[in-house]
């Protein structure tokens, strides 16, 4: 059978004390054993597990779909959009390696269904805000991935369902990757643009802001007279309001930004333009323990960020325009010196003038033969 990991067992109280009821250890599909829940999507009826592959001798993400006879057809919905997206390939998702649909042999009981994934070694989301939120680039910079592949996925007919904070992981590269598959039946394409704006607004601010029970006890997101989490600037002042702007959009069902492609291309003008976040690159904190992984992950934000000045960048964009129209002056006189030069002097048009027509004087043929000589002198 080969070597494979020992299972870690669950301490009661947490995560999986509810559910399945399943446990470190457990065998399905005859290859899968389960090694540690690190995660519950309520939402869905599933759970998330980290598990072992005992034919290919690896580590695998298992989602299994809890429930009895009555939700089979939803998890038959799950199931059928996870083996079609399967065909679907981006850096930014694990791959799908297998789907097990209702009643197939060897779900154990009470599960009604099952995808494996390859697995990601970081932390998730939920982890790694414990230790506090990030700097507003290195925000951007994690979830500008999972974007790109949100809008990847979307334009190629695919959701991902990248609505809950234990479902993505950090690559080795630190940026987020969608990591387990069966989001539940009826996730839609604005799921996912909401999903991104909240994984945002968790980064930025610890806080969850979907509607609901907020999972993995994060604190949920403060509301306001009408129900929507507050924008991100009241709980963080120190956040730059364009990056504000771009969450609060996406979180807005109503009138907010509809589709994952405006948010990736929004993530990558932030970055290139960020300016009140003067730090673009990720500071590490080197050696830090997150959830049952040792990785290393983003130093939260020591004080505030700079607070923008709006005089001292008018003062830099009239300092530049006055630049920009020196430089073209400058240029317009060179050229004109250059054409001078190069046209031998005079650049003025010569002057034609319109008049009557005379008739120019005869000519006389000089006579042929050797020229006279000269007069002797007298």
């Amino acid at each position: 059978m080969g070597w494979r990991p020992t299972p870690t067992p669950r301490v009661p109280g947490e995560l999986g004390s509810r559910g399945s009821g399943l446990t470190s250890g457990t065998v399905f599909g005859d290859r899968y054993h389960l090694l540690t829940l690190v995660g519950r999507d309520e939402a869905a009826g599933a759970e998330l597990w980290r598990g072992w592959d005992v034919t290919l001798e690896r580590d695998v993400a298992v989602t299994l779909l809890v429930g009895g006879a009555g939700q089979e057809a939803a998890a038959a919905t799950a199931t059928t959009r996870a083996l079609r997206a399967a065909q679907f390939d981006h850096p930014a998702r694990a791959r799908v390696l297998d789907v097990l649909p209702p009643r197939s042999p060897g779900l154990p009981h009470g599960v009604i269904g099952a995808a494996v994934t390859d697995w990601i070694p970081g932390p998730d989301l939920a982890e790694l805000v414990a230790v506090g939120p990030l700097r507003p680039s290195v925000a951007l910079q994690v979830v500008q991935p999972l974007a790109a592949a949100v809008a990847a996925a979307h334009q190629a007919g695919f959701v991902l369902g990248c609505d809950h904070p234990q479902r993505v992981r950090l690559s080795a590269a630190d940026t987020a990757r969608m990591a387990f598959a069966l989001p539940r039946a009826d996730v839609c394409g604005d799921d996912d643009v909401h999903g991104l704006g909240a994984a945002l607004y968790l980064l930025l601010t610890g806080h969850w802001a979907l509607p609901g029970p907020p999972p993995a006890a994060l604190p949920a997101a403060p509301r306001d007279a009408d129900g929507g989490p507050l924008p991100v600037r009241e709980l963080r002042p120190s956040i730059p309001v364009d990056v504000s702007a771009l969450v609060d959009r996406a979180l807005d069902r109503d009138s907010g930004i509809r589709t994952a492609a405006a948010v990736a291309q929004l993530l990558a003008y932030l970055l290139a333009n960020l300016q009140d976040d003067q730090v673009l690159l990720p500071i590490a904190e080197e050696g830090a323990q997150v959830g049952v992984d040792t990785h290393t992950v983003w130093q939260p934000e020591s004080g505030p960020a700079p607070v923008p000045d709006p005089a001292r960048r008018r003062k830099l964009r009239i300092g530049m325009t006055l630049v920009v129209l020196a430089t073209v002056l400058a240029l317009g006189w060179v050229g004109i010196k250059m054409s001078s030069l190069l046209g031998g002097g005079s650049a003025a048009a010569p002057v034609v003038v319109v008049g009557p027509t005379r008739t120019p004087p005869p000519t006389h043929p000089a006579a042929s033969g050797p020229p006279a000589a000269p007069a002797p002198p007298a």
